[in-house]
């Protein structure tokens, strides 16, 4: 794709347009940037913010044609090719509405890909320069720190989203990570007193919900009883990430297209992972049948999975 931003940078710095005289009106530009918005095929949706690119690079849909582009791609799970059309578009179109959204995304994409003072180093570009979504920039630095192992320094920029946003979004997540960073410094009474808040301020959360029970004599001693039968139906699993916003726009996406979908969490070597599962189907037949549409239709892979899980 990078041979696109080439051309595009070629004609903007030139000045010549692509096709002569016939250059598109504001009209068909903005009738192109809707079709595209509306299809509900990918593929024909990025050609078509790729023609706008190419017909019009100076125009203001540009710069968002692009941004639509790399989100397809960090969606889809390419996070080094929406990384290099993030920072495109950040050196490209540095004015445009949509570069602070780019660089976050970069950001994030950064995070994906496990290289996280990269990360940082374009929150705090983020932070340096914009006021929006700085609540999920801190607790992005905070990953970051997380996944260096950093925990102290992780700890502190948990808290700093604590201070800042007393009633944010974000409280939860920042309250779950900051209990995993006391667990795993082996202070696990700051651990709980976190989770009891957890718990108390937000139930419903599904933060909360990764809280493992406090152990009882009624959990490790349970009364027997008869399972009723259940039955056994198949999900398919067309990716797992260590961020919950991957998930989200997978998720989102899907459901723009009409498939049932849903996100388990599961702990994995105390690494929570998001799962984004479609279905569930009632057979395995059938359940392959829709995967292997998603693989030649949305080039996604898939697992496919017993549900609910054993």
């Amino acid at each position: 794709m990078n041979w696109l931003i080439i051309i595009c940078l070629y004609f903007f710095h030139s000045g010549s347009p692509i096709y002569g005289e016939n250059k598109p009106s504001a009209v068909a530009i903005e009738s192109l940037y809707q079709q595209a918005l509306h299809t509900e095929n990918p593929d024909t949706a990025v050609n078509l913010f790729k023609k706008i690119i190419q017909t019009a690079p100076q125009h203001p849909l540009a710069a968002q044609a692009l941004f639509e582009i790399a989100q397809y791609n960090y969606a889809i799970g390419y996070y080094h090719t929406a990384i290099q059309l993030y920072q495109d578009l950040i050196n490209t179109y540095p004015n445009s509405k949509v570069c602070h959204q780019a660089i976050y995304w970069c950001a994030a994409s950064y995070l994906a890909i496990r290289q996280p003072s990269k990360a940082r180093q374009m929150y705090e570009k983020y932070l340096a320069r914009y006021s929006a979504l700085t609540e999920l920039v801190h607790l992005g630095i905070g990953d970051s720190y997380f996944i260096e192992k950093e925990y102290e320094k992780a700890l502190r920029a948990y808290q700093m989203l604590i201070r800042l946003y007393p009633q944010g979004s974000s409280l939860p997540a920042a309250y779950k990570r900051m209990a995993d960073c006391y667990r795993i410094l082996g202070r696990d009474d700051k651990a709980q007193e976190l989770e009891n808040k957890l718990k108390q301020k937000y139930p419903q959360s599904i933060y909360t919900q990764l809280v493992k029970p406090t152990a009882t004599i009624t959990q490790i001693n349970p009364i027997p009883e008869t399972p009723e039968p259940a039955q056994q139906n198949y999900v398919i699993q067309v990716g797992s990430y260590s961020q919950q916003n991957n998930a989200l726009a997978l998720k989102m996406r899907l459901k723009k297209l009409g498939y049932p979908v849903k996100i388990s969490v599961k702990i994995i070597n105390a690494q929570q992972y998001y799962r984004v599962w479609v279905g569930p189907y009632p057979d395995k037949k059938t359940a392959k049948k829709i995967a292997n549409k998603l693989k030649a239709q949305e080039r996604l892979e898939y697992l496919i999975k017993k549900y609910p899980e054993q």
